[in-house]
């Protein structure tokens, strides 16, 4: 640019002639030479730095997928082990409470058993006083029987004796009336 204006000043100077001109249109021609390399070194520059940061962005988007790839291994990693303890804990509660139900299998059979003795024993025991309830009524019977034949044979005493008088003679029902005594 500088070279331009020079070539200005000389060809004022010098009265504008053709040596003029053609010195200002080589100063111009240099001068836009000057501009126009300016202008692509501008944009190789411009397309250079865009091409550094699209590499740049590039590189981070693939640092940031690394970054989330590994930070997904790790949740994934954490989820496994977190996975891995709950099912352990999940197979020992399970365990254990297999184990309870085994338990209490085994009590159920064992009561099952005793309830099923304890029921042979009470059908036993009610034959048995089934059977003595009518043992008791037999000699309830035999009793009341016995205590007729008693009253009858003390009733027969009593007349033979002379201490009751037949109910025939008096016209009554058989059993006696006391006699009158002796005496009187």
């Amino acid at each position: 640019m500088n070279a331009a204006v020079l070539a200005l000043e000389a060809a004022q100077e010098s009265g504008w002639n053709a040596a003029s001109w053609v010195s200002v249109l080589g100063s111009l021609i240099t001068l836009a030479g000057v501009c126009i390399t300016g202008v692509l070194t501008y944009r190789a520059s411009v397309k250079s730095n865009q091409a550094t940061i699209d590499a740049a962005a590039r590189a981070a988007e693939r640092e940031e997928e690394k970054e989330e790839r590994e930070a997904t291994a790790r949740r994934q990693e954490l989820l496994d082990e977190t996975v891995r303890h709950l099912r352990e804990h999940l197979e020992g509660i399970i365990a254990r409470l297999t184990e309870e139900i085994e338990y209490t299998r085994t009590v159920a059979q064992r009561l099952r058993e005793q309830v099923n003795e304890e029921q042979s024993i009470s059908d036993k025991l009610r034959h048995r006083v089934r059977a003595l309830e009518e043992q008791v009524e037999e000699m309830a019977q035999t009793i009341a029987d016995l205590r007729t034949r008693l009253i009858a044979d003390d009733a027969a005493t009593a007349i033979r004796l002379g201490y009751l008088r037949p109910r025939a003679e008096q016209g009554g029902p058989p059993g006696g009336e006391p006699a009158a005594p002796a005496g009187g």
